[in-house]
């Protein structure tokens, strides 16, 4: 039996590294639900830029049904890599008039990185309404996931702070490891950077770094240790600083690395939680 679109959309939100390599290999080749197991992969690995091209190069002849599961995972990576005019012409080719929330929510994300706060709070309140009652609950997470970034765009940090913890215990609960690991790091930055509680982000870190065990995500993972690592400094916990570098360097980190973690993490974390693994894995040289 030919594996469909959806079912594949559904293996690239919650399935492990292993197991999308296997579906990968059932999926019929130069098929939509191919390209989004590939992509995904590629995106686990940190390869971005290929992952892009994978889902571009369906998006060329698919049709309305599968474009609508290609925008789902097509735009949030086209925002991860700044390319908010690709994300434009992406969103456009959908129909407005028909628009799901899921969509709607990426263009919320979009209207906030281009600075058009008024644009995006206007479409903030009814997707929050909205994703109250989707019945999907991948679906929901990811809506979630995308009004928190919007209201992280928008310097809003407690309503992203909010929104994200929504993103996080709604994909956690369906397996979604990937998604609720980034979600939890949305949170684990509001709180370095933002409230300064230093106690909430060690917390959060300690989340995004089970969630990525949980489905085999090594970059995010490793971004959640360096995280742990900082924040257990500055918390003057020589016990955990001490597990943590034992399990850094296990990893073969560069040697400038062993002390000197707080140097790269607003970096590496800015971009994890984007999405943007390919950035993590160049600082960390993770192969």
């Amino acid at each position: 039996m030919e594996m469909s679109v959806e079912h594949a959309f559904h293996l690239a939100g919650t399935a492990s590294k292993d197991a999308l390599r296997a579906a990968v290999h059932a999926a019929p080749a130069h098929s939509t639900s191919r390209a989004i197991l590939r992509a995904t992969i590629l995106q686990c690995d940190g390869d971005v830029t290929r992952s892009i091209a994978v889902l571009e190069s369906a998006s060329e002849c698919a049709d309305t049904h599968d474009m609508t599961y290609l925008v789902e995972l097509l735009g949030p990576a086209y925002v991860s890599v700044d390319r908010l005019e690709d994300l434009g012409r992406l969103l456009g080719r959908a129909n407005a008039a028909r628009e799901s929330p899921s969509h709607a929510s990426l263009r919320a994300v979009l209207a906030a990185r281009a600075g058009d706060i008024g644009a995006a709070q206007a479409l903030c309140g009814p997707l929050s309404r909205a994703a109250a009652t989707e019945p999907d609950d991948l679906r929901r997470g990811r809506i979630y996931q995308r009004l928190a970034m919007a209201a992280y765009y928008c310097e809003e940090h407690e309503a992203a702070s909010n929104f994200a913890l929504a993103a996080a215990r709604t994909l956690a609960d369906i397996g979604a490891h990937r998604g609720a690991a980034a979600a939890y790091s949305v949170i684990y930055a509001i709180h370095h950077t933002v409230t300064g509680d230093i106690e909430a982000a060690y917390e959060f870190a300690t989340a995004m770094v089970a969630e990525a065990r949980a489905c085999g995500n090594r970059s995010m993972e490793t971004a959640g240790l360096v995280a742990q690592y900082e924040l257990a400094a500055e918390l003057a916990d020589d016990a955990a600083v001490t597990q943590l570098r034992s399990q850094l360097r296990s990893r073969s980190l560069p040697q400038q690395y062993g002390e000197r973690f707080a140097s790269a993490l607003a970096e590496a974390l800015w971009s994890a939680w984007r999405g943007d693994f390919s950035t993590v894995v160049a600082i960390a040289s993770i192969a």
